[in-house]
């Protein structure tokens, strides 16, 4: 907005990607952050439903360098992760795809998105995957069952309060954003009350990573570890209040 009060919008109204939360994403804005990976000749966002799913992922479309082997392939994996890493949750890549050919383009030179698009969704194999979907499952090594359920059982309270929504709807696994429908601001507010509920304070360099019930659960658990007060964190006796004494009890003690 400009001090006349007149709104811009970023990017080409045709191209934003809108979110199940209803935020709006500019793909041009996205695609910069990424354009210094090595071995990458173009690359391109865009908002498509991958086969079998029902709503839209942010995907970064790449193509890179003919000549290169999967040690490099890796490496691109890595070093787009790696910056993904940093971007607030709503700007983050979901899904990364290299086009085995070149990205099309229309007549000015721009990536026709619209026919990617209709190719991923169509289960085209002319993408490489290297990160299948998978749910990854979460190993809670070391730590006893009811110290996982203790904490989970808190993580989960905290989702359902700040979501508002009922706790049996709040799957260990469930993504805060696409799954649950959780915005950055929300995702904040909901870190800042488990650092208030466990007194501990999640790093930083974890926001937007840790997305699921499970995972900030091991996490909350390596913190307690870490410091020394997993046992007493945990311990549900110590948890519990103590009962307050009839009126009968408090006036046997005072004679």
């Amino acid at each position: 907005m400009d001090t006349a009060g007149n709104y811009f919008i970023k990017g080409r109204i045709k191209d934003t990607i809108i979110l199940a939360n209803g935020e709006n994403v500019y793909p041009d804005e996205i695609e910069y952050y990424f354009k210094d990976v090595k071995h990458l000749t173009n690359a391109v966002c865009l908002g498509a439903k991958l086969p079998g799913e029902n709503e839209e992922k942010i995907v970064l479309v790449c193509e890179i360098d003919n000549a290169v082997g999967q040690e490099e392939i890796k490496k691109i994996y890595e070093d787009i992760k790696s910056i993904n890493a940093t971007l607030p949750s709503e700007k983050k890549i979901q899904k990364i795809l290299i086009d085995t050919r070149p990205l099309p383009l229309s007549g000015s030179m721009k990536v026709k998105r619209f026919e990617l698009r209709k190719a991923i969704e169509k289960g085209s194999e002319d993408f490489l995957d290297n990160e299948r979907e998978k749910k990854v499952e979460v190993s809670f090594e070391g730590y006893t069952e009811e110290q996982v359920q203790f904490v989970l059982g808190k993580v989960t309270k905290v989702f359902s309060k700040v979501l508002l929504l009922p706790e049996i709807k709040i799957g260990p696994n469930a993504i805060w954003t696409t799954d649950l429908g959780g915005d950055s601001m929300s995702y904040v507010d909901m870190v800042g009350k488990l650092n208030e509920e466990f007194k501990i304070e999640i790093p930083q360099e974890v926001y937007g990573v840790i997305g699921t019930a499970n995972g900030f659960s091991k996490e909350i658990l390596d913190l307690l570890k870490a410091k020394g007060a997993l046992d007493s964190a945990t311990d549900k006796k110590k948890q519990r209040k103590p009962r307050q004494k009839g009126k009968k009890a408090l006036k046997e003690k005072e004679k």
